[in-house]
């Protein structure tokens, strides 16, 4: 049995979003039992909450944003695969603006951050997701297979028509170490003709050399480099597995993701929340197939770089 998971004492860092541009500062506080991940825009006046489950998706262009009555926070999976990387299950994610800040483009900043909150548990159990059928969802010709294992097992593979990246592949038989060092590294990226275009819409207002990886046509202008050859597949299967966290299960089953987009991992985590032909959801030994496990209920109750400091 899996159980939950808080934090002892609340942590804060600060930074600048990816796309807004705008420096803000969050404070992450423990949380109770059955109430996931919560994030509230403390810099508002009435400080609304927003669940990070599927069911509060608000935009999924170019980052995972949730939102609630027109109030919204974006760029969370990175935060998100913190979280599941160090299974923390519940947490208050106070946020004083509209977007979490993007550290250095990757995981790493957050997880150094959240393990000197101490990582504690909460004699809760935590729900498993089984897939018990395949599920194949298709966007253009980007894709992703759902079928069934023994274990959480992910294969991402990414193909750019660029020198420095071509067609990678990560396999990877999830455990919490494992993602850690080989997956939470690995950063955002971007391309150099790209930039004007998405700051005209919007976007990458906060981007730089400091917190994503720049590339030109002819390789990658940042100075040091990239931390693994394939280091693009790996931030696609980060970005994956933190959009597979609002789900707010354990899943147990392979995921196979050919170009996979925050569209489409969104569309997975509504496959597992929702299609009862083909994934089994337990808690504490109770199933769907039990009379007294209510999901309807279940799911209303679960659901560059930075600063940081410990909070008194």
């Amino acid at each position: 049995m899996v159980y939950q998971h808080t934090i002892q004492s609340p942590v804060s860092f600060e930074g600048v979003g990816l796309h807004t541009g705008v420096r803000t500062k969050v404070i992450v506080r423990p949380g109770s039992p059955n109430t996931g991940v919560l994030f509230v825009r403390s810099d508002l006046p009435a400080r609304p909450t927003i669940p990070a489950r599927q069911d509060y998706l608000w935009d999924n262009r170019l980052a995972t944003t949730v939102g609630h009555d027109g109030v919204t926070v974006s760029t969370i999976e990175h935060l998100m695969a913190a979280f599941f990387a160090l299974g923390i299950h519940n947490a208050i994610v106070e946020v004083a603006g509209p977007e979490v800040p993007i550290a250095d483009g990757s995981s790493t900043p957050f997880v150094t951050i959240l393990q000197k909150a101490r990582i504690v548990p909460q004699n809760v159990a935590w729900r498993t997701c089984t897939i018990t059928a395949e599920i194949e969802l298709h966007d253009g010709d980007s894709f992703v297979k759902l079928s069934p294992g023994k274990t959480f097992r992910l294969d991402v593979k990414v193909q750019f028509d660029h020198p420095m990246i071509g067609r990678q592949r990560i396999l990877l038989d999830y455990s919490s170490r494992q993602f850690i060092e080989k997956i939470c590294p690995a950063r955002t990226f971007g391309f150099v003709e790209q930039v004007e275009l998405l700051k005209a819409q919007g976007f990458a207002r906060g981007g730089s050399l400091e917190n994503a990886i720049v590339l030109d046509h002819q390789g990658v202008i940042n100075q040091e480099g990239l931390r693994f050859k394939d280091e693009f597949a790996r931030h696609k299967l980060l970005d994956l597995v933190g959009d597979l966290s609002l789900c707010g299960m354990r899943v147990i089953g392979t995921i196979e993701a050919y170009k996979p987009s925050h569209r489409l991992n969104h569309e997975v985590v509504r496959s597992l929340t929702q299609r009862q032909d083909c994934v089994l959801i337990s808690m504490a030994g109770l199933t769907r197939a039990d009379p007294s496990f209510d999901t309807r209920q279940e799911m209303t109750t679960a659901p560059h770089m930075l600063r940081a400091e410990k909070q008194r």
